[in-house]
Order: structure tokens, then C-alpha cells, then sequence
């Protein structure tokens, strides 16, 4: 897949909107669970809790192999477990090109189910919020 297709890009955007300035192990732990809210709002309704959770899943799976710093996360009720302590070991920037891998195979999976078109619009359908002060309490770890 070349680097500049609509999936990618999305990917990419999704990510990076919350990940910015995310170069500690707890603020990147906030990113991904700021992400994993708005995947829920944007998905949940369509597949439910249990079916982001194993899209998650599977998604970690695929990108596992290329990004190490993936081995020990998980996804469990919609969100990415362990993302504090994978920063810690690997470090943030190895597990933020990890999470943007598992959110472009998380929409590429998508596509494959209900089309490419659908997919980008479900997952982008709640716009990235902008204030992240709410999200400081963040439990992921």
C-alpha cells in the first residue's frame, strides 16, 4: 500500500492529532486512550464494544511483527492496555509509530468489511478534540 493512499493518510490524522507533543509514557498513554474514545464514538455503534475490541486486537496482531514495541499491549473494552509501559521499555517515539501502524490496519481491516469510503467516514466521523486537559487523568498504563 503506497504511503499516500486515503487509509494512510487517515491513519495518520487520527493519530497525530491526538499524539502531538505526546513524548512522555503517560501523555502518550492519554493519546491512545483520547484515540480509542473517538474510534468507540465513531464505531461503537456499528460494531459494538466487543467488535472494536477484537478489530483493536486484531489490528495489534498484524502491526506486532514490524513494531516490537507492540508485543506486550492489548485491547480490552476499546481501549489499548499497557501503552505507559511499553513507552517506558521501548520508548514513546517506537510505540507511537507502532500505535499509527495499528490504526491504519485497524481501518484497512475495516475497509475490507464494509468498503473503504464507509470505513474512512465512520472513523473520522467525531472530530478530534483539541482540549486535553480532561484527558490528564488517563488510567491506561
Amino acid at each position: 500500500m503506497s504511503s499516500s493512499s486515503p487509509i494512510t493518510t487517515t491513519a495518520g490524522q487520527l493519530w497525530l492529532a491526538e499524539a502531538a507533543g505526546a513524548d512522555t509514557p503517560e501523555a502518550l498513554a492519554a493519546a491512545s486512550d483520547r484515540l480509542c474514545a473517538q474510534l468507540r464514538a465513531g464505531l461503537g455503534n456499528w460494531i459494538g464494544g466487543d467488535g472494536l475490541a477484537t478489530l483493536l486486537q486484531r489490528a495489534l496482531d498484524r502491526a506486532a511483527p514490524a513494531h516490537p514495541a507492540l508485543a506486550a499491549l492489548t485491547a480490552r473494552r476499546g481501549l489499548i492496555d499497557g501503552v505507559a509501559a511499553a513507552a517506558l521499555a521501548h520508548g514513546p517515539a517506537a510505540v507511537s509509530a507502532g500505535i499509527l501502524a495499528v490504526v491504519n490496519s485497524l481501518v484497512e481491516l475495516l475497509s475490507r468489511l464494509i468498503g473503504e469510503e464507509l470505513a474512512l467516514r465512520l472513523v473520522v466521523q467525531h472530530p478530534p478534540r483539541r482540549d486535553r486537559a480532561d484527558a490528564k487523568g488517563s488510567s491506561n498504563g
